[in-house]
């Protein structure tokens, strides 16, 4: 905009859809912070474009989950929430910030008179910082909007319309406030910290760099032969696996490695897909193959896991290689691995057949299947960190997850992404 200024929809030229509509437009990194939010149609143009939404909004009757859902499902979006106790409305766009009264909603952007302050000129800098880390603050504390949080919002949103008192069917999502003055607003439990925390990291970060480096190596064609018959994620699994071990060698090579632009990366990616589709040195175990077969039959359907014994768990979770990993501090090596994981589970086999039907074929949120083996009581299971869980259920179902593991995730790093590798 050529000069800050208030925007108040007044029946002059000075609506508040003038400068949001603008930068929306031209913008690469948006973050907005709304408490109603109903109006998707320019996050989805940006997002079309390749710009990278940040979304927070609340999830209350002002908010519609149609919209809501349009902008969850698309790339280059991430969303969070509150359900109370924010009433904020920020627009960040590239160091330009807009903030005032103005929801992203129809009446915010056009037909209720708001009072909204562009800031986007020099001496806005200091100005424009502060709301930069009150947006970080608001942010870090909000939730990841997971698909279950969704749909328990869209039926309360459904029953809501249909009730005389219409904030009742709220009361069954769970309270996600920011922290205020207030005594206690905002307190979580370490298990609430390490799912949020976790949440965070699958779904806005393993998650999209994963399906990053795969859409290259789909549109580009690259695949070797011996993964023509298995899914797309799995080979991703395997070129990430090559990536680390030839290329990122050493902790120095993804620690110290720069965050690089998408264009950066793509061009990385393509580069050493190429070497991908004709190394003679690909990291692929002999018995890989052999093994991946066994895992997808074990652990097919509930039944399955139900049917196998002691033996047959324990040599099919050896294909999962953040379990085989634990070879490094297991005597004996691969034959004393399902001796060591019996024992840490005290032989129970019917509990262990329950954990792993809940883990690869529960209905709950996979973060929350994640957490129940680590610390429910009912479901935890000993040498199964979280890095098993995610590799085991992307392997299986990598329409849900992403089959991510340790050396997967420092590979991404080593190639730009901005996610946690350890």
């Amino acid at each position: 905009m050529t000069q800050s200024g208030i925007y108040t929809n007044s029946p002059r030229q000075d609506q508040v859809q003038r400068p949001f509509t603008a930068h929306m437009a031209t913008a690469s990194r948006i973050r907005i912070a709304v408490p109603y939010f109903t109006r998707d149609s320019e996050i989805l143009q940006a997002a079309a474009r390749g710009a990278k939404v940040e979304l927070l909004v609340g999830l209350n009757k002002s908010t519609n989950p149609s919209a809501l859902r349009r902008v969850l499902d698309s790339p280059n979006c991430v969303v969070r929430y509150f359900t109370d106790g924010f009433h904020a409305k920020v627009f960040l766009f590239d160091g330009v910030v807009m903030l005032g009264s103005a929801n992203l909603t129809e009446g915010g952007m056009a037909s209720n008179r708001e009072a909204v302050l562009v800031l986007d000129q020099p001496g806005d800098e200091d100005r424009i910082l502060d709301i930069e880390l009150f947006f970080a603050q608001v942010w870090d504390s909000a939730e990841v909007l997971t698909l279950q949080v969704f749909k328990q919002f869209r039926d309360a949103w459904d029953k809501a319309s249909r009730l005389s008192n219409p904030d009742t069917p709220f009361q069954v999502l769970r309270d996600v406030e920011p922290p205020t003055v207030l005594s206690g607003s905002g307190h979580k439990s370490a298990e609430q910290h390490y799912l949020s925390d976790l949440q965070k990291s699958i779904y806005e970060e393993y998650s999209p760099a994963f399906a990053d480096v795969s859409g290259v190596l789909r549109d580009r064609g690259v695949r070797r032969p011996e993964f023509a018959e298995l899914g797309l994620a799995v080979e991703t699994n395997r070129f990430l696996n090559w990536v680390r071990l030839e290329h990122a060698i050493g902790d120095a090579s993804w620690q110290e490695a720069p965050l690089r632009p998408e264009a950066e990366r793509r061009r990385i990616v393509e580069s050493l897909a190429e070497q991908w589709i004709s190394t003679t040195t690909p990291h692929i175990p002999d018995d890989y193959f052999q093994l991946l077969s066994e895992l997808r039959k074990v652990m097919a359907t509930p039944e399955s896991i139900r049917a196998s014994d002691h033996d047959q768990l324990a040599h099919a979770l050896i294909c999962v290689h953040a379990f085989k990993q634990q070879l490094r501090f297991t005597k004996g090596g691969e034959e004393a691995l399902p001796t060591k994981f019996w024992k840490l589970n005290q032989g129970d086999l019917l509990r262990v057949q329950n954990s792993l039907i809940y883990l690869v074929h529960g209905s709950d949120d996979f973060a929350e299947r994640i957490c129940g083996v680590l610390y429910d009581q009912r479901y935890k299971l000993g040498a199964f960190g979280r890095f098993c869980a995610l590799e085991l259920v992307g392997t299986l179902k990598p329409e849900q997850v992403p089959p991510i593991n340790g050396r997967m995730a420092k590979a991404l790093r080593f190639l730009g992404f901005d996610v946690r590798a350890a």
